[in-house]
């Protein structure tokens, strides 16, 4: 009886963190959506299998705030950013490295020369080249490289650590908040950075 009043405290009180955990969460969500101006806002604070979300519109973009979890001892918030319009063959953007190289070598994969040799020796491109051609100018090229190398760009010459990709035209951005990087109270400053680079994306 012991044993199991000890297991029934013990799951009341990680159930209680939890909850706490996802209201927090939530509140720096609704705060994000805030400072953005985010507009047809929904939220939800999920389930036994699923977890909690918020979504909304910015202009054309839709965002979609959730939480992510990596192995046992990373979470955090999972920012995606989709509506840039590509359609089929959307823009992706990789660092060029073991991957990629096996990719252009071994499975014929082609990429996408922009003509910045810096930024082509950098970056494995892939989509339509048009589209490409068309979205990645300079500013573009300066913003997006410095997203895809792991850091958004915040007020004055500050930037922040995240973990991002683009893929066939859909942007994530992963925001750590778990151990000694928990930058939760940072994500309304990470959304606005990330949503700067995602207007730059949009389809002409």
């Amino acid at each position: 009886l012991f044993v199991l009043i000890v297991a029934a405290t013990a799951a009341s009180i990680a159930y209680l963190v939890n909850s706490e955990r996802r209201r927090a969460q939530r509140r720096i969500w609704r705060q994000a959506a805030e400072r953005v101006g985010l507009t047809e806002v929904e939220e939800s604070e999920g389930g036994i299998f699923e977890g909690g979300f918020l979504l909304g519109r910015c202009g054309d973009l839709r965002v979609r705030l959730e939480g992510y979890r990596r192995g046992k001892y990373e979470n955090g918030t999972k920012i995606v950013v989709t509506g840039l319009g590509h359609g089929a063959g959307g823009l992706s953007l990789r660092r060029e490295g073991l991957s990629t190289a096996f990719e252009k070598r071994f499975i014929g994969e082609r990429e996408i020369e922009i003509g910045d040799p810096s930024f082509d020796e950098e970056y494995y491109v892939q989509g339509q080249a048009p589209l490409a051609l068309a979205l990645l100018d300079p500013e573009t090229r300066r913003r997006l490289a410095l997203l895809m190398r792991g850091r958004v760009a915040l007020a004055g010459r500050e930037s922040i650590e995240v973990d991002p990709s683009l893929s066939d035209g859909i942007l994530e951005v992963q925001v750590k908040a778990s151990g000694f990087s928990d930058k939760r109270e940072r994500i309304p400053e990470i959304l606005a950075g990330v949503l700067e680079v995602a207007r730059l994306l949009v389809a002409p």
